[in-house]
């Protein structure tokens, strides 16, 4: 049986490559689907990819 205080959903995404490696790790207890996906944004612009947050935002809303 799962005790509701004890639980916690812990998220990792990893990104590897020659050079090194950087993980995230975070707590997704009551974050939704697209405050998780806003944290992927997050992780990849600051892995090196030109996302645009606000944009991304929008397209996740269905205004793009």
């Amino acid at each position: 049986m799962l005790i509701e205080d004890d639980y916690t959903s812990k998220v990792t995404w990893t990104y590897e490559t020659n050079h090194g490696k950087v993980t995230f790790d975070f707590d997704s207890t009551e974050m939704n689907v697209k405050e998780m996906f806003l944290k992927w944004v997050d992780f990849m612009c600051a892995i090196g990819y030109n996302l645009d947050r606000a944009e991304m935002e929008a397209m996740w809303n269905g205004e793009v």
